[in-house]
C-alpha cells in the first residue's frame, strides 16, 4: 500500500501562537501542520526539525539503498571486512523503519 503526502520541499513559518508547516510546491494549501511547544522557540524548533527531516527523507532513503546494494555485492563476493554483516543489518533496519506501512 502506498500513501500520498504533500510533495516536498516543505517550509515553516510563524503563526499566531504556533509554527506552521507549508508546502513550497503547493502554495494553495494553507498549511500542512501546526507545531506547538512550551515556548515560541520550541514551536519553531519542532517545525524546523520536521521540515528538515521530511525534506531530507527521500534522498537519505535513496543513499541508504545504494549503500546497501553495494554492501550486499561485497558480501556476496565472500571477501568482506569484519562488521559488514552488522552494517547490512543496520541498513536494512533503517530502511524498514522508513518504509510506508
Amino acid at each position: 500500500m502506498t500513501t500520498q503526502h504533500t510533495p516536498t520541499p516543505w517550509q515553516h513559518g510563524e503563526g499566531i501562537c504556533e509554527h506552521k508547516i507549508y508546502s513550497i510546491t503547493r502554495p494553495e494549501l494553507d498549511e500542512i501542520a501546526r507545531c506547538y511547544g512550551d515556548s515560541a522557540k520550541e514551536a519553531h524548533d519542532n517545525a524546523a526539525f520536521i521540515v528538515r527531516a521530511c525534506n531530507a527523507h527521500e534522498g537519505l532513503v535513496e543513499a541508504v539503498e545504494k549503500v546497501r546494494a553495494w554492501l550486499e555485492a561485497v558480501i556476496a563476493s565472500g571477501k568482506y571486512p569484519i562488521g559488514a554483516l552488522t552494517a547490512a543489518y543496520h541498513l536494512n533496519t533503517a530502511l524498514a523503519a522508513a518504509e510506508v506501512k
